[in-house]
């Protein structure tokens, strides 16, 4: 409210001073001007009293226009008017108590009050009341309405600054920027730091922080620039330990000074975790990237963030080419088991990320050009938070089964090979039974000849026939052999001396002496793992393989033989044919080298050769190798047969081999006997089939066989030369008729493979019921290592089929002359 003041009328002066009073006069004018000229609204009035002396009234002297203008009046009508007339509302605001109560003690009031005005309800007026002399009084009046607004929002807002100060959870304090002092501390700083507001108030912030006083002077430099400040910092706390603190601070300049507001929350844990989370990121990392198997982490879109070396191995791509950043070639591709194209939008991790579902093994290819593709069996996984459902990353975990895979191919491989083996082996059997009797039927035959009878080329041409045949079902029979157990090792020297003699007689006989077999005498001792039977098998097929096509090829010269060790290979040995002339091709040679190598059907008799020695080499853990010579060369094509050698400690322990016999128990050739317990070879000068038995035992001879063709063969055989014979179709049926007759029985001779009892099963069980009954067997397979070796322990030899009658006489009569006491 503004009260409206006037100054009391000047006295006139008297006239012996009119120039005095022309300069009071013009001082006033001039105090009125500074006063109308004034924010203020300014009034003097004096007292008017009762005869009691109480102050009756109190009267206007003197105001100023601001005075007038706020009750629009003229000055002139306010001069000697009641004060509370001419200011109504002033009894309501006390103004007369106020002015008074100044006249009577005559000392100045100054207040600030509420002036409420109907149209302006909260109005504040600024009032200053002085005594003046002779009961007269000067008031002032200001308006501050605004500026109590402004101290009230102030107010308000430093009680709201406050409020947030003292009750906020977070830690806060209030530092002078020149002195870094500490200022004050709210409720949660004192309990962070553990020290008292009091204690905090007389510290500054170097005292909390550890980097020290220079690193804060640097920190208000920035702040005050108007940059303010944030940073991770390490503070100390009463107890000593050091807290890992956000730190975030702003100034705030006053009349007096800087301050700077400082919010200090505590990141221990949560630096203490995020600690945690790298070293386990870490450790997730090294894990990954150890992993054999890819890993890749898909985001939500599907992009790939993360991905370990494997990753990039198996599928062939750099890290820059998964993760998006270089494009990948165009003859990369993804594929389906049937070589269909597998589109990026179906792959196991985009679908797992639009489904949330699994996407377990799934088998797909990957390939680069013309490279050897890649199979890989993909699971993706969807990564979903705990209350979400959508996945937010997708993680595919893969395999390299390209091995596995190829390996399953070599086994059903294998198991093919296996099923045809079996074939071939019961298919080489009989063929060899039905050879024994065309072979024993054509030697009937000659013998009831005359030696001009014209038939003679006719059963000559059988024989030739019937020694390919012979030669045909030992290949079948090869390739239907199981593979030999590790051999303890042996010198492959004299075996393939003997081969050669052996492989002279049957293989090159048809050239006559066009075609020679020699052994380089630059041959030196070998010791290999290897079945000392097949050597001789092996050489066998190098000789046929060089001169297939018999008499229509044009196979001259001598063929050389030679064992050393394999050229840049110290753990292998080897057994070298050269040829006369160039009898592989660069195409066959190429199919040779390569895996799975199989004869084509027009190949003719030299593929099908160079298959069974590829087999035979497999089977004792050989491999083959062929040297072509270039176009144009004379020389001819090297053929060569490896095995590993054997170490020196198993060497000691090999069996010799003398150089001019076969081992203790083989397969009898038309050719070469070797009796049980004996190491002389039976030839054509030796004793004739006629020898009557040895003296130790009398009788006839059993005959055990369930072809009923060989049987009636045998004894036929046996009969001519003037034994007695006895026929058994099963192992059983003959140990029932020596039950009965053993005391007739000078010699059992037994095929090996019969049903119910075995050939194998029946000596053994001779061996402790007749143990003073020689024994030898027959047999149109392949004798297993392990059956020889079980064989060789009775004393037991064996004839393989087919088998002449010469052979098969010789060999009863050196069994029953050689054959141990029981």
């Amino acid at each position: 409210m503004n009260d409206a003041s006037s100054l009391p009328p000047a006295e006139p002066a008297p006239s012996s001073a009119a120039p005095s009073a022309s300069a009071v006069s013009d001082a006033y004018a001039m105090l009125r001007g500074v006063l109308d000229a004034g924010f203020d609204a300014f009034a003097i009035a004096r007292a008017q009293r009762a005869p009691t002396g109480e102050i009756a009234d109190l009267l206007v002297v003197e105001v100023n226009a601001r005075a007038c203008d706020m009750v629009g009046r003229p000055r002139e009508s306010l001069i000697n008017q009641s004060l509370l007339s001419v200011f109504p509302h002033s009894r309501t605001w006390r103004l007369w108590e106020q002015v008074c109560a100044v006249i009577l003690t005559q000392r100045p009031l100054e207040t600030t009050q509420h002036a409420p005005l109907p149209e302006e309800p909260d109005r504040w007026l600024q009032r200053q009341i002085v005594p003046l002399p002779d009961d007269h009084v000067a008031i002032s009046s200001r308006d501050v309405t605004q500026r109590h607004r402004a101290q009230r929002a102030l107010a308000a807002s430093e009680a709201r600054f406050r409020g947030l100060f003292e009750n906020n959870g977070a830690a806060q304090l209030l530092v002078d920027c020149d002195t870094s002092r500490i200022l004050d501390a709210n409720a949660a700083a004192e309990a962070f730091y553990g020290w008292s507001r009091a204690t905090l108030s007389s510290m500054t912030l170097a005292d909390l922080d550890v980097q020290g006083a220079s690193e804060w002077r640097h920190i208000v430099e920035s702040i005050r620039a108007g940059r303010g400040a944030r940073a991770q910092r390490e503070h100390r706390v009463a107890s000593g330990e050091r807290r890992h603190v956000d730190f975030s601070a702003g100034c705030v300049d006053n009349a007096s000074r800087t301050v700077m507001h400082c919010l200090v929350l505590d990141m221990t844990e949560r630096v203490r975790s995020e600690q945690q989370l790298r070293e386990s990121e870490r450790r997730f990392r090294a894990l990954i990237a150890g992993m054999r198997e890819g890993v890749v982490l898909h985001d939500e879109s599907g992009v790939i963030r993360i991905h370990n070396p494997a990753a990039e191995r198996i599928l062939g791509l750099t890290g820059a080419q998964l993760t998006g950043l270089h494009p990948i070639e165009r003859d990369w591709q993804a594929t389906h088991e049937d070589g269909s194209p597998w589109p990026t939008a179906l792959h196991p991790a985009q679908i797992a990320l639009r489904t949330g579902r699994s996407q377990p093994r799934q088998l797909m290819q990957v390939a680069r050009g013309a490279s050897q593709p890649t199979w890989i069996v993909v699971t993706a996984d969807p990564l979903i938070r705990p209350g979400e459902s959508r996945p937010y990353a997708a993680l595919a975990v893969f395999s390299d089964v390209t091995e596995l895979r190829h390996s399953d191919e070599r086994l059903r491989e294998a198991m093919t090979f296996e099923a045809v083996a079996d074939v071939a082996g019961s298919i080489g059997h009989d063929l060899n039974n039905v050879l024994t009797v065309i072979r024993a039927a054509t030697t009937f035959l000659r013998d009831g000849m005359s030696g001009t009878s014209p038939q003679l080329d006719d059963v000559a041409a059988i024989e030739r026939a019937t020694d390919r045949a012979e030669w045909l079902t030992r290949r079948l029979l090869a390739a239907g052999r199981r593979p030999a157990p590790p051999h303890a090792g042996v010198d492959l020297l004299p075996l393939v001396r003997a081969a050669c003699e052996a492989a002279s007689r049957e293989v090159l006989a048809p050239f006559d002496a066009a075609v020679s077999l020699q052994l380089d005498p630059s041959s030196t001792a070998q010791m290999v793992a290897v079945d000392p039977v097949r050597v001789r098998d092996v050489v066998d097929t190098m000789l046929r393989m060089a001169c297939a096509g018999g008499e229509s090829a044009s196979v001259t010269g001598p063929l050389l033989l030679r064992t050393r060790p394999a050229e840049g290979d110290e753990g292998m040995a080897e057994l070298a044919l050269r040829c006369t002339s160039n009898v592989i091709d660069a195409d066959l040679a190429a199919r040779l080298a390569a895996p799975g190598f199989e004869p084509e059907r027009s190949g003719g008799d030299r593929e099908l050769a160079l298959a069974v020695l590829h087999t035979l080499l497999r089977q004792t853990g050989g491999r083959l190798r062929v040297d072509v010579p270039p176009p144009g060369s004379t020389a001819g094509s090297i053929v060569r047969a490896q095995w590993p050698v054997v170490s020196e400690s198993a060497a000691t322990q090999a069996v010799p081999v003398a150089e001019e016999t076969e081992p203790a128990v083989v397969p009898v050739a038309a050719d070469t006997v070797t009796a049980a317990g004996t190491d002389a070879p039976v030839s054509d000068s030796d004793t004739p089939p006629e020898t009557a038995p040895s003296p130790r035992r009398q009788g006839g001879v059993l005959l055990v066989d369930d072809d009923a063709r060989l049987r009636d063969l045998g004894r036929r055989m046996f009969e001519r030369a003037g034994d007695a014979v006895y026929t058994a179709a099963t192992g059983r049926e003959a140990l029932t008729f020596l039950a009965a007759r053993s005391d007739e029985v000078a010699l059992v001779v037994t095929d090996l493979t019969m049903p119910d009892i075995g050939g194998l099963e029946l000596i053994e069980i001779m061996a402790a019921r007749y143990p003073d009954i020689p024994v030898m067997a027959i047999s149109g397979y392949g004798v297993a290592p392990g059956t020889q070796e079980r064989l060789a322990a009775r004393h037991v030899p064996y004839v393989q089929k087919p088998f002449t009658m010469d052979v098969l006489l010789e060999t009863a009569s050196r069994v029953r002359a050689a054959w141990p006491a029981g």
